[in-house]
């Protein structure tokens, strides 16, 4: 076996692993063992300690950004954040999971002025900062474009309007949970004592990046649902069937009603029991994660994106994506092996849920999916089993 393919095994386990530990709600912080049979088993969520000021993110920041750099990018000025660039990401594709951004994220990595030398997922917002065994700090999430930011630094055009050295290159982050994972929202003081989340990922984001760019891809939440339990199947080691996902489909649904008897709807939004580990009903609920965002976040910051048009012309997907980077499209050779290059996550699943199954869902999410395509009407996107 060649060096490149043993990177390439290495390459796959390690981005498996990575998913997996972020996929499943009730178990889903790195509380996992691998097993012979190639997949992962889960235990009980970590507890977390009391008291989680520590974890505060508004306490981080403001930032001086240096206005030479097209990113955001300062020089620290703490303990651990010496003098050295720090660099947050231009952008971020926070959501949804199993709705093509792996795939999106692999292509945007061929444009030369991306600059991608870390994972896909740093997972920090939805997940890792709240590990009680391995808790992630700010300056750790920092540290994960440490050598995107020298590669941004090293690279600089000379402005001669301004007489000095701008730096145009720009990174990002593709953790597609921060949509819509807030889990643990009433362990942080901000929100305490509160029946639902007043801070969400959505203020966090928009504390620490305030002039990040939001992509948000979208599928069908029907199909989305049915990828990820055929998804979770591989990876937590249960038979995927039609049955089966039509019993995840009952429970969820009805675990989701019994919560709206006693709680507001975005607390049920927001209510991680609501999900099995085989897949999680809520996040196909785009209306109630999106307008969090949009409460805080101005709407030229945010650029949506389905999934089924993405996947019909992925041409014009990326030239949009470009425009809202504010990146200038690249050279005809470069741009065809964005557009050529293998698809990603490409489900092999032969299966496909009951038809009563699809038609229960499809009747589930409808006036989610309805009071959506009202408010993407003013980003000229459509989206699918609308009212008639």
């Amino acid at each position: 076996m060649t060096k490149r393919k043993i990177f390439r095994v290495y390459s796959v386990c390690f981005f498996v692993m990575t998913i997996n530990i972020y996929l499943i709600n009730d178990s889903w912080i790195f509380n996992n063992s691998f097993n012979p049979n190639g997949c992962f088993r889960y235990g009980p969520p970590p507890i977390l300690t009391d008291g989680l000021e520590s974890k505060n993110l508004l306490k981080e920041g403001p930032f001086q950004l240096l206005p030479n750099f097209k990113n955001p990018c300062f020089y620290g000025n703490t303990s651990r954040l010496t003098k050295s660039l720090r660099c947050l990401p231009y952008f971020l594709i926070a959501g949804f999971p199993k709705c093509g951004s792996t795939d999106l994220w692999k292509r945007l990595t061929y444009h030369p002025e991306i600059v991608a030398l870390h994972p896909k997922e740093s997972s920090f917002f939805d997940g890792r900062r709240f590990h009680q065994d391995h808790p992630w700090t700010f300056e750790d999430f920092i540290d994960t474009f440490k050598a995107d930011a020298e590669v941004i630094q090293k690279n600089s055009t000379y402005n001669r309007s301004e007489a000095l050295l701008f730096h145009n290159l720009i990174t990002g982050e593709a953790s597609v949970n921060t949509a819509a994972m807030n889990d643990l929202w009433h362990k942080l003081p901000e929100n305490s004592g509160l029946k639902e989340p007043r801070y969400t990922n959505a203020n966090y984001v928009r504390h620490l990046i305030p002039r990040a760019r939001l992509i948000f891809i979208m599928r069908d939440p029907t199909e989305r649902l049915w990828s990820e339990y055929v998804y979770s199947a591989r990876a937590n080691c249960f038979s995927a069937s039609p049955e089966d996902f039509h019993d995840l489909v009952l429970e969820s649904i009805s675990r989701f009603q019994n919560c709206l008897q006693n709680y507001s709807e975005k607390s049920c939004v927001y209510n991680f029991t609501i999900d099995t580990f085989k897949g999680r009903l809520r996040t196909g609920l785009y209306i109630m994660h999106i307008r969090d965002w949009l409460k805080v976040f101005p709407r030229d910051q945010v650029l949506f994106i389905r999934t089924e048009e993405y996947e019909k012309d992925i041409p014009y997907t990326l030239k949009r994506i470009f425009k809202f980077l504010d990146i200038g499209p690249p050279a005809d050779n470069i741009f065809k092996q964005m557009i050529e290059c293998e698809r990603q996550n490409v489900q092999t699943f032969k299966g496909t849920m009951f038809t009563k199954t699809k038609t229960l869902l499809d009747k589930f999410y409808q006036p989610y999916n309805f009071r959506l395509s009202k408010l993407l009407v003013d980003f000229n996107l459509k989206f699918s089993h609308t009212r008639k």
